[in-house]
């Protein structure tokens, strides 16, 4: 289906961001050379692309959808709680990156501990999606509707984001791959 495909694809997207982190996280464990920058600009798509484009996509246009389908509440309300606590977690990681950057040292190991967990949450949080909701909103969505999802996913990337911004993001997360053989 359309809209599942759709979530799917930047899953894949966010898959990528998470193996780039992990490689970032486990050089800063080996104390091998990490440019910094690259955190921060890691945790700039993480903002943009993941949180206000992805799992706002979901929790604002595909979710509430999900509500008029015979899809039951408790397969999605865990889930909006889920985007909650990413949003948490990366504020709390980007004042960290910071710290960091500006010479607090003594939090690399704070870095590395919520970092990781990060990874973990964002896997599990994906897999639960794609084993668990998709699977039901492809067996039940009416075609007419997920074409018009998919439509609702194209114009919420285009006002939350911009179509430019997107496709700079694409490219930042394209340069991460080449660059830390992802």
């Amino acid at each position: 289906m359309k809209s599942t495909r759709d979530l799917t694809d930047e899953h894949e997207s966010i898959m990528a961001f998470l193996a780039i982190l992990e490689t970032i996280l486990s050089n800063i464990q080996s104390e091998k050379k990490v440019n910094l920058e690259d955190l921060q600009w890691l945790f700039e798509f993480n903002r943009d692309f993941i949180l206000k484009g992805h799992c706002d996509k979901e929790s604002c246009v595909f979710f509430p959808a999900l509500e008029s389908m015979a899809i039951p509440p408790e397969s999605i309300d865990f889930l909006v709680a889920e985007h909650e606590i990413a949003w948490t977690i990366a504020k709390t990681m980007r004042g960290l990156i910071q710290d960091y950057i500006e010479g607090r040292s003594d939090i690399k190991g704070d870095i590395i501990s919520l970092g990781t967990g990060y990874v973990d949450f964002l896997k599990e949080h994906i897999l639960n999606e794609e084993k668990i909701l998709f699977p039901l909103v492809d067996e039940s969505i009416p075609i007419d509707m997920d074409e018009r999802l998919a439509f609702k996913f194209r114009l919420f990337i285009e006002e939350r984001l911009g179509i430019g911004r997107y496709q700079d993001l694409q490219e930042l997360l394209s340069y991460f791959k080449m660059f830390y053989d992802i």
